[in-house]
């Protein structure tokens, strides 16, 4: 991909401005939207049936930013989002934790018993395992949970793993709420852009880099982030695409890519490594309920 030309910008300035275009995978009710409309008011939101569609709008520039899920506290790490971030030149604007509360909702008012299949996104199914595996009911494995809604409503003792605004929407039972294996289930999403913003005081950066393959490397690398007494708040591994056995690592950090201190640690970093590469600094984000 070719180098692009990055503006800077305010990200509280953006929500202020005029309407701006957001897209974001799923359909309506699908946690990506409920947070799309926590973040932006003023905004009109694009629903996309994958990951893919989301980065190729931004990329041709039919909406001004997107909305990912791009971690979750029980599974971890969602992959797709990730990788396609990695690969697609896009900058981290600004990110959100959700909360994230799954209920089991059906056309029919039925028994729990009674449910012959279950749909729900992957991603969805794996944070509600346990209560699954509560049901005799075949689980199926459906790219877009809100989507489901359309088909359970044509199917009979058929349930949907999904958020309270889907059945709100589709005039759904809710048959249980809060089915997830954890009360603290939270899900972390990225804003992505063509753009960076400029520094707000009370950021952190994304970043990701590659060793090289030879003892004491990781410890190496990470030395300039401890030198620089700089906050890593997160460290993970994920395989290089065709290299097997071969890791990339990805690190969050407290502070600004033109933060002075991080500049000279940036520096630093890219003597020790390999492969550097900033994916974008972003105001620390919001909790919301």
């Amino acid at each position: 991909m070719k180098a692009q030309k990055n503006k800077n910008f305010n990200i509280n300035k953006i929500k202020e401005a005029s309407i701006i275009k957001i897209a974001f995978q799923g359909e309506r009710g699908s946690f990506s939207e409920i947070v799309s409309n926590k973040l932006f008011e003023k905004s009109i939101l694009f629903p996309c049936k994958t990951f893919k569609q989301v980065f190729s709008k931004i990329n041709s520039n039919e909406v001004d930013m997107g909305v990912v899920p791009v971690e979750n506290s029980i599974v971890g790490r969602i992959r797709e989002s990730t990788s396609l971030l990695l690969d697609s030149g896009l900058q981290i604007i600004n990110e959100a934790m959700l909360k994230i509360v799954h209920c089991l909702i059906s056309k029919d008012n039925m028994r729990l018993e009674n449910i012959t299949r279950v749909y729900g996104h992957p991603e969805a199914l794996a944070q509600c395992n346990n209560f699954l595996e509560t049901l005799n009911s075949e689980i199926v494995s459906w790219h877009d949970g809100a989507g489901a809604a359309k088909i359970i409503k044509k199917e009979k003792k058929s349930a949907l793993v999904a958020s309270k605004r889907v059945a709100a929407l589709h005039n759904l039972y809710i048959l249980k709420e809060s089915i997830q294996d954890s009360t603290d289930n939270t899900t972390r999403f990225f804003v992505l852009s063509k753009d960076k913003t400029s520094s707000t005081g009370n950021d952190k950066t994304t970043l990701a880099f590659i060793t090289d393959h030879q003892p004491g490397a990781l410890l190496r690398a990470l030395k300039p982030i401890a030198d620089n007494n700089i906050n890593m708040t997160r460290l993970e591994s994920m395989p290089l695409k065709g290299k097997s056995w071969q890791y990339m690592f990805l690190i969050d950090f407290v502070g600004h890519q033109k933060d002075p201190h991080i500049v000279k640690m940036l520096l630093e970093l890219k003597e020790r490594n390999s492969v550097v590469k900033i994916l974008g600094s972003y105001p620390t984000g919001k909790y919301f309920d």
